[in-house]
């Protein structure tokens, strides 16, 4: 749909035998022409995802019992913790560093109790709260993560550069090679940077790939949309769609 609507009136036409590694669509001229094909990845970080998982009420929830700790913390772990090793060792840790007398940190403090923390847990702030009684809160993991120039950059080269998706558009037969990369949450920086205020750099991939799409799902019924030849400005646009249309974000 984010394709149709931008490139129009081109189209996308699904490739229906993925058996033997088969790109995911044909672009098609308004004449029913093949000028292009197009393969669909995303930015998913596995880590993340699983601590989603691990966080939920199902699986133990956020809390930790505050043991060694005279205080309940609320942390904000970086995006790729364990959890389990957070349960395991979280309270000890924070015992050290109200012992050192604070009773907050960010990812600017430098006391050795708090590094220690965050190299173990990969916890990258904390504030006493009480909010639970005698127990710690972990947030959601990637919330401090920071707004980055090269996020989504990095991110889409991450993705660019995997060997299934540069097979499958390795077809020099046509002229068109579009890699599609529907952004994640999970990569936190890479996704807010989508529809952030200031421009995106350029991206140069191999040249198997000759145009980039990276979007952003925002609603139900709404994405935004990057859009550049390989190497080439970003063009930004917001794409809308009815619930009739019932579409991916491509």
């Amino acid at each position: 749909m984010c394709f149709n609507r931008v490139r129009a009136p081109d189209t996308l036409e699904p490739v229906t035998q993925q058996s033997n590694g088969e790109h995911d669509f044909d672009v098609m001229s308004p004449g029913g022409s093949r000028i292009g094909i197009l393969e669909v990845t995303s930015t998913t970080e596995r880590g993340y995802q699983g601590a989603l998982e691990a966080l939920h009420p199902n699986r133990g929830g956020g809390l930790v019992p505050a043991v060694a700790c005279s205080h309940g913390w609320h942390v904000w772990p970086g995006p790729r913790v364990s959890i389990r090793a957070v349960r395991q060792k979280l309270d000890l840790h924070l015992s050290a560093i109200e012992a050192a007398g604070l009773e907050e940190f960010d990812q600017d403090e430098a006391h050795a109790s708090v590094l220690n923390l965050r190299e173990a847990l990969r916890i990258e702030s904390g504030r006493v709260t009480d909010e639970v009684a005698d127990h710690h809160v972990v947030n959601l993991p990637g919330l401090t993560e920071s707004l980055r120039p090269d996020a989504l950059p990095d991110a889409i080269r991450t993705v660019a550069s995997k060997g299934d998706n540069l097979a499958k558009l390795s077809n020099r037969a046509v002229a068109e090679r579009h890699l599609f990369v529907c952004v994640d949450i999970s990569t936190l920086a890479a996704y807010w940077q989508v529809d952030a205020d200031y421009p995106v750099p350029p991206v140069s991939v191999d040249e198997s790939i000759t145009h980039l799409w990276a979007a952003k799902q925002m609603g139900a019924f709404w994405a935004v949309v990057l859009h550049a030849p390989n190497g080439g400005e970003w063009q930004k646009l917001t794409v809308s769609w009815s619930a009739r249309d019932e579409p991916p974000v491509t």
